[in-house]
């Protein structure tokens, strides 16, 4: 079952971008993501920190607390992944490229690299059963 695709393309005059991953999830799943990044640290690293993806999205749709979410240790060297309250991940695009022959194609690229972080946030809320 897929919960999250998330692919989202914005265009307005002066504003041009590609983004995707879940944005304001309700209460359950953050709760479900939040846990399973802090049992699977290493491979939600490795999915946003590898090349491609993490020079693809240069912008973040995080929202994070200021302090610790409850049930989690506070000095957990990687409170920072998990203290967000959304997990989006977007790029600026220019004119050009919005308006270049291969937009779909280029497009289609970028949505592919964030389907294995997609997966991972599905596989969170699966597992958890607040489907």
């Amino acid at each position: 079952m897929i919960i999250f695709d998330s692919h989202y393309l914005h265009i307005q005059p002066g504003g041009y971008f590609v983004s995707g991953g879940v944005y304001m999830p309700l209460p359950e799943h953050l709760a479900a993501i939040r846990q399973e990044i802090y049992y699977h640290t290493e491979e939600y690293r490795q999915i946003i920190e590898k090349e491609p993806f993490k020079s693809t999205f240069d912008q973040h749709y995080f929202d994070p607390l200021k302090t610790t979410p409850k049930g989690f240790p506070k000095y957990w060297e990687h409170i920072s992944l998990i203290r967000n309250r959304s997990f989006g991940f977007g790029r600026n695009l220019t004119e050009k490229e919005l308006l270049s022959e291969n937009f779909i194609e280029k497009s289609a690229q970028v949505f592919r690299l964030l389907l294995p972080v997609n997966h991972f946030f599905n596989r969170a809320i699966e597992e958890s059963g607040s489907v």
